[in-house]
């Protein structure tokens, strides 16, 4: 099972404007540059554990959740809180509530804020007002806990003062929705030194949405806080998605991180022209979607901004929130062959998709999931990892392990074999 191509596996070698992947010919690795973009700073946590800042163009190679890394690629973004780290700044509605600065960050540097309740009322916050009506979106916070260990995210403006998502900062779980049919897809994600990322999403229908957060206290609704206890804050984003992308740092005015791109031209012989296999290994999140289109893992097109001649190994968001792997072939404009996977949730998983003539096969984590016997395979020319074809508006946004690219469609066995957790 010589592979022609290789990219990720833990092995990342980056620079502006590229990263290597590998081509195996003689037992001997030979460098391929993909040619990556991406038109602005954006965040990644290196392998420290820290958020840190890269400039444009520079890939991404992300250490959230993997001591090896993963590729990460992400759609255009913008955080519309302005001062998404000064809490101290007038912005900020100190709703009973009182900040502090100069403590250890997520980013390692001391610019968190304590957040501190008041005296006077049951919930004590910061709250930022007059957000678009009808426009779904995700608030998200770093936080950590101090004498309090449970923090809120609610809609102050549709809600009042009934809070929305508790999350508990000891045992890092969702400790209760209050309003789960309008709080959709909330998260709590462990980083560095007693961090969570904690999001909700949601849409107001019935006035300018105005984000609220803070501290949580259970139990009673006559405790109005002793003016000492708190949490502590970091990196507040809001943004016009249904899932919180990586963190946006602003100050002063709405900051918005452009698309990432990925994507090369092999020689001759890489790419297997009537029979060939493509694999990748991700780190799947569930990010549910409302009837957006597949997106791509790995591709193989001919340097076109269109879905003609292309064998794309993907995932398809449905309405509702269900995921399921979908590779399909289009030769011209017409989809010859596809199939489809079953529901995915949060996890890893190893998947590859062999194709030859009327003969195509998909496995999932060791396991066949269909096959389709009826298709042509069109001629191409380009690999592209995390899209369908150049400028796609629909990005993976989930972490790529690895990818690997075949010239032979491997028998079953291998296919079982490769992609066996």
């Amino acid at each position: 099972m010589a592979h022609k191509l290789k990219f990720g596996n833990g092995t990342w070698a980056t620079k502006e404007g590229s990263t290597l992947a590998y081509n195996d010919q003689g037992g001997n690795f030979k460098p391929l540059p993909f040619t990556t973009t991406r038109n602005s700073i954006a965040t990644r946590v290196n392998k420290e554990g820290l958020i840190e800042v890269v400039g444009n163009d520079i890939p991404r190679i992300d250490y959230t959740d993997s001591t090896d890394g993963v590729f990460l690629l992400e759609n255009s973004a913008t955080n519309f809180i302005t001062y998404s780290e000064d809490f101290s700044d007038a912005y900020w509605n100190k709703f009973d509530s009182s900040v502090t600065s100069g403590f250890v960050s997520p980013d390692g540097s001391t610019n968190a804020f304590k957040l501190i309740e008041g005296n006077t009322n049951t919930q004590h916050g910061l709250l930022r007002s007059n957000f678009p009506i009808n426009v779904q979106r995700t608030l998200s916070v770093f936080v950590k806990k101090g004498e309090n260990e449970r923090f809120f995210i609610s809609d102050y403006n549709k809600f009042g003062y009934t809070i929305g998502v508790i999350f508990n900062l000891t045992s890092g779980t969702i400790e209760s929705n209050q309003n789960d049919s309008i709080y959709l897809n909330p998260k709590i994600e462990p980083y560095l030194n007693g961090w969570y990322k904690c999001s909700v999403t949601w849409t107001n229908t019935t006035g300018l949405t105005v984000p609220f957060f803070g501290n949580a206290i259970l139990g009673t609704n006559s405790y109005q806080g002793d003016g000492v206890s708190g949490l502590y804050v970091f990196g507040a984003q809001f943004e016009e998605a249904s899932y919180s992308t990586s963190y946006i740092p602003t100050q002063g005015s709405a900051v918005t991180r452009l698309a990432d791109a990925c994507s090369q031209t092999p020689p001759n012989g890489v790419i297997g022209q009537t029979e060939g296999t493509m694999y990748a290994e991700i780190d799947f999140k569930s990010k549910p979607e409302a009837g957006s289109p597949i997106v791509g893992i790995m591709t193989l097109n001919n340097n076109v901004n269109n879905l003609q001649n292309c064998i794309i190994l993907g995932i398809e968001r449905q309405s509702g929130g269900i995921n399921r792997f979908y590779p399909f072939v289009q030769v011209g404009n017409s989809t010859v062959a596809y199939i489809t996977g079953g529901t995915l949730t949060d996890g890893n998983y190893k998947v590859a998709f062999a194709y030859k003539q009327n003969d195509f096969i998909l496995y999932v984590n060791g396991v066949q999931i269909g096959t389709d016997t009826n298709g042509a395979v069109p001629t191409t020319s380009q690999v592209l990892v995390g899209e369908r074809y150049n400028g796609d508006t629909s990005k993976i946004a989930d972490g790529i392990k690895e990818t690997k690219l075949y010239n032979t469609r491997l028998t079953n066995a291998e296919l079982a074999a490769l992609t066996t957790i």
